[in-house]
């Protein structure tokens, strides 16, 4: 504050609105009173309302959903299923037990993309140690790589049948998880820049 020296966080701002003052909102300085900032009638954010992060996120569940329909197209053609936790389940229970593994991780998922999510606004809002940050940059960091190679692997079931378990098939498989990922660090570039500085 000019007139008085005294220095207002944004996070610590209080925003109020008098009728005498239209009905534009503003911020008073806590130790003169007068008027630091004025801001014009904003619209209530929509508690459903989706950032760049979130829509990503919201991707990674569905995911293991392609990944099934892609494993199943591939046993069709004779392929064989690979993964150290899927393989025993359709070894075990055959596709039913894919099926249900695949809607158990589908629901596991949406909960920790929510949960995520949730954290986001909520350290948004509220003061918390630079730790806090750091553990959720890393976290959204985590799922983005783990969403970039399931993506993969559901292109890899589905060239299965076309190439066979090869050289090209593994680079494939990678090139497609790279390309997501760098498309996903391209399209989120703006609000993690944002997350990381706060």
């Amino acid at each position: 504050m000019k007139r008085c020296g005294y220095v207002l966080r944004k996070k610590g701002a209080v925003v109020s609105g008098w009728d005498a003052e239209g009905s534009s909102t503003h911020v008073h300085c806590p130790r003169c009173g007068k008027i630091i900032a004025r801001y014009v009638k904003q619209k209530r954010r929509n508690r459903l309302e989706l950032d760049s992060i979130d829509k990503i996120l919201f991707i990674l569940p569905f995911i293991p959903l392609a990944d099934m329909v892609s494993t199943l197209f591939s046993l069709t053609f004779g392929g064989r299923e690979g993964g150290f936790l899927s393989r025993p389940v359709y070894e075990r229970y055959g596709e039913l037990g894919l099926v249900s593994l695949s809607i158990f991780t589908f629901f596991v998922l949406l909960g920790c993309v929510w949960f995520l999510r949730f954290a986001k606004r909520r350290f948004s809002q509220d003061r918390v140690s630079k730790l806090h940050w750091v553990v959720l940059v890393y976290a959204v960091n985590f799922f983005f790589l783990l969403e970039a190679y399931l993506m993969g692997v559901a292109v890899q079931n589905i060239l299965v049948p076309l190439l066979l378990p090869s050289l090209a098939l593994l680079a494939i498989q990678y090139g497609v998880t790279l390309a997501y990922l760098v498309s996903v660090s391209s399209f989120t570039r703006t609000e993690m820049k944002q997350l990381i500085r706060d």
